[in-house]
């Protein structure tokens, strides 16, 4: 009778989960990461945008959550392509220099906003390349106050990886830059008080700094195939030392009863 080797199961598991599209878009990554982040914020002071920009370099830290975190999805669109869910959680440390106002200011996320956003598959079926998008809604904190703006600010990049670390080698991947014409920024009072050229805003990760990993389907197909193989390698190693035992017993039988002819 055929009896099929742990390690024929183990690959016909694998072949079928294969076979039945197991391994959607976008295998199991880190379910969050902190990173370190530098960006370069073209800005304008003043009422008009037409004045003098400034670029504000800021360099601080970011949280980042993502499938296959709970409460964060994986789809499939319906042109084949994956697309799972991102959120910026903090913002922590972002600080910069600002000639005009000399002095430092932070940048930071709204509070009680959620910042999510999603990476999609360009090509149905190949992760990366993948685009980014994300609406972001940020504070800069100032000497004279904090400035805000009102609707969510775009942004986009095209990435090669997650975390989306900046390669200077390839430059056209992992950088996250706004879509929107300049952003206008308000003060406590409601008044315009400067503009962002989001168009030239720049942001690149440039660190990562801590990951915290998810098993994720993948990492439950592969422990259930670990249990089941080793299982597996038990009850052959069981059914061998018994039939050894049994074989033993018949041996010293047969020898008795030779003896006492």
């Amino acid at each position: 009778m055929f009896k099929p080797s742990p390690i024929c199961f183990g690959l016909c598991a694998t072949l079928f989960l294969s076979a039945t599209n197991f391994s959607a878009a976008f295998p199991p990554g880190p379910c969050e990461f902190r990173v370190r982040a530098n960006a370069s914020s073209p800005f304008i002071f003043g009422p008009c945008p037409d004045g003098p920009v400034e670029v504000i370099e800021f360099s601080g830290t970011l949280l980042v959550r993502e499938w296959p975190c709970k409460g964060y999805t994986k789809t499939v669109l319906p042109d084949g392509r994956g697309q799972i869910e991102i959120e910026i959680l903090e913002e922590a440390d972002m600080v910069g220099y600002s000639p005009t106002l000399d002095a430092t200011v932070g940048k930071k996320h709204k509070a009680n906003v959620v910042e999510r956003g999603t990476i999609t598959q360009i090509t149905p079926g190949v992760d990366f390349p993948a685009h980014f998008q994300m609406g972001r809604s940020i504070v800069v904190e100032t000497p004279l106050g904090p400035f805000t703006h009102d609707a969510p600010i775009n942004i986009e990049a095209t990435i090669d990886r997650i975390p989306p670390v900046f390669d200077p080698n390839l430059p056209d991947f992992n950088v996250f830059r706004g879509t929107d014409p300049p952003v206008p920024f308000r003060d406590s009072n409601g008044d315009i008080v400067g503009f962002l050229v989001i168009t030239d805003h720049r942001t690149i990760i440039t660190e990562v700094m801590s990951l915290i990993p998810a098993l994720g389907t993948w990492g439950l197909v592969s422990m259930t195939l670990l249990l089941l193989t080793a299982g597996s390698l038990v009850l052959k190693q069981a059914y061998s030392s018994g039939v050894s035992a049994r074989n033993a017993v018949r041996a010293a039988a047969a020898r008795r009863s030779r003896d006492d002819r």
